[in-house]
Formats: structure tokens, C-alpha cells, sequence
């Protein structure tokens, strides 16, 4: 699971500050409007891989929090 965060400057100094949480665990993503696209990609490395591949990408979720 990746989690990303799209956020405003605001609402990323308002973010408490947590040692414990590191790039691999939270990426976040400083954007200059509270509107936008976002785009999900996902790579199979054979072709076998690429129905996994589609369901991880069905399964994938935006929403506020």
C-alpha cells in the first residue's frame, strides 16, 4: 500500500511532526490549489502480472480526509 497525501502549504505546516513516519511509509505532495487530477499508474513486469495489476488499480481509492 502507498499512501499519498495531496496537500495545500497550509495544510502541510499544520502537519504535526512525526519521526516515526518516513517517505516509504507517507509520500506527500505540496500542490498550489485545493483542485487537481491525479493519474494511477501501474507497471506488471510480465505479462502474467498485468490482471493483479488491474485490480490494484480498480481497487484504488481518492478521497478527502
Amino acid at each position: 500500500m502507498i499512501e499519498l497525501d495531496l496537500m495545500t502549504s497550509e495544510q502541510r505546516a499544520a502537519l504535526p511532526e512525526n519521526e516515526e513516519i518516513t517517505a516509504a511509509d507517507r509520500l506527500i505532495v505540496t500542490s498550489p490549489t485545493s483542485t487537481g487530477l491525479i493519474v494511477i499508474r501501474a507497471l506488471a513486469p510480465e505479462a502474467g502480472l498485468v490482471p493483479a495489476a488491474r485490480a490494484a488499480l480498480a481497487a484504488a481509492q481518492c478521497r478527502r480526509a
